[in-house]
């Protein structure tokens, strides 16, 4: 069973990649209805001024780390992850499980076209791979019940939500219970990245956990705030919270 590290409020699932997608693989088969949603810097800002933000997260099955933000925060604590999980190294794993396993993946979410490219080029890698559900985010609130119609007859057993954050969390919890979907999941920029709309950093750099850098190279007027001021105001938070001698670092008064 795999271990939990408290961080901010939220509890945080240490698992690796490679264990992160067996445990998604194993609740798709295993009933019930699991939320899965990854945590960043960003997500900790924007929780920091969102109470409903944060009970949603809170309310998530499962919340994995995502970034260096969250492993330098974690240290702090003197506990560390065992792996930087986040939806874009995990996206090819979940492929290959779902290709072996007959699981269908559903794709919502980023701009016309990206979602159907992304889908197109992970079936061309994997033989068998099922999407048998695949709508951009530009849609109309009058058209969310025929989407949420048309996830539950295509037989979807995991849908992946990427219409950035907090609004692909809050979708998601907004609409659960009218979903029949074992495995939900928020995952951000991913199709930009397997659509080839997005160039990805070198892995070296991922390793290095300078990923939001080198994305901030190549979009720096969209990313500016985020990564600069909010990295700088995250991280302030931290050492804040360490300095006053809390060794888990709580989400109160941030």
């Amino acid at each position: 069973m795999a271990t939990t590290v408290p961080l901010f409020g939220l509890n945080l699932t240490d698992h690796t990649l490679s264990e992160a997608a067996e445990y998604v693989a194993a609740c798709v088969r295993g009933g019930g209805e699991q939320t899965i949603n990854f945590v960043n810097a960003h997500c900790v800002n924007i929780a920091a001024k969102d109470k409903n933000y944060f009970a949603v997260l809170r309310a998530s099955n499962v919340l994995y780390a995502d970034g260096i933000g969250m492993r330098l925060t974690a240290r702090m604590t003197s506990v560390s992850f065992r792996d930087n999980v986040n939806g874009t190294d995990l996206f090819p794993c979940l492929c290959r499980l779902a290709a072996q396993r007959n699981i269908r993946i559903g794709l919502l979410g980023a701009e016309p076209g990206v979602a159907r490219l992304a889908a197109d080029n992970m079936k061309s890698q994997y033989n068998g791979l099922s999407i048998p559900f695949v709508q951009d985010g530009y849609f109309a609130e009058n058209n969310i019940d025929g989407i949420l119609e048309s996830i539950n007859v295509a037989g979807v057993d995991l849908l992946l939500v990427a219409l950035g954050v907090p609004k692909q969390e809050l979708f998601i919890h907004r609409f659960r219970q009218q979903l029949n979907v074992p495995v939900a999941m928020g995952v951000g920029a991913l199709f930009d990245f397997y659509s080839g709309r997005v160039c990805r950093a070198p892995a070296w750099i991922r390793r290095a956990g300078m990923e939001w850098f080198f994305r901030l190279l190549l979009e720096p007027q969209r990313l500016a705030s985020r990564y600069l001021f909010g990295n700088v105001m995250f991280l302030g938070r931290a050492l804040v919270r360490r300095i006053q001698g809390r060794h888990v670092l709580q989400f109160k008064s941030l």
